[in-house]
């Protein structure tokens, strides 16, 4: 009869090659989420961080969080006849078949995020009877207690005023989103 001899070589080297796919896997699922640090900018002591949503600050114990810094939007102008700082309510209009309706509801949805934080309310409409769920707003109904922000997409990037009503004429998603943080940041007085 013949003994079996045993292999120690094969063993190691199977035992070898398992522990290095085990310590792979755990490292690629472990390895990168303890060192990782997002971005992050200060202006005026607050402090910026940047996510996946975009940039996100505490101010006044509410959480916002903004596509722009202020350093990015601190240069651009806005009319300065209209006070922004002691808002009750805040009415937001556009067309109704705008070509930038995509980047008119994002800034949209960031603006009122900011405005419910600060406990200002928020009307939505649009320009014309276009929809039984959204009252129709244009700046002739705009007031000192409700000013109104108009998103008029037309081709040529400025803002204008008429009364109390801030008209943002761009179809530039970069230009109605930037405005509109700048806008926000004047709300909430950092800017």
């Amino acid at each position: 009869m013949r003994k079996k001899q045993k292999n120690h070589g094969k063993y190691a080297m199977s035992i070898f090659l398992a522990l290095i796919m085990v310590t792979s896997i755990l490292g690629f699922i472990f390895g990168g989420s303890f060192n990782t640090t997002n971005p992050t900018s200060r202006y005026e002591g607050t402090k910026f961080t940047l996510s996946q949503n975009g940039w996100d600050f505490s101010h006044e114990g509410q959480r916002y969080t903004l596509s722009y810094i202020p350093q990015d939007v601190e240069f651009l102008s806005l009319p300065s006849t209209i006070d922004l700082s002691n808002l009750v309510q805040l009415d937001i209009t556009s067309e109704f078949n705008s070509t930038a309706n995509e980047d008119i509801a994002r800034a949209t949805f960031e603006l009122g995020n900011v405005l419910v934080n600060k406990d200002i309310f928020v009307r939505l409409g649009f320009t014309t009877n276009a929809s039984i769920r959204h009252p129709t707003i244009t700046c002739e109904s705009s007031s000192s207690f409700v000013p109104i922000l108009y998103y008029n997409s037309t081709p040529m990037d400025t803002i204008t005023h008429q009364g109390n009503c801030i008209v943002i004429n761009s179809v530039d998603p970069q230009f109605i989103l930037s405005h509109t943080n700048l806008i926000a940041y004047k709300i909430l007085g950092i800017v």
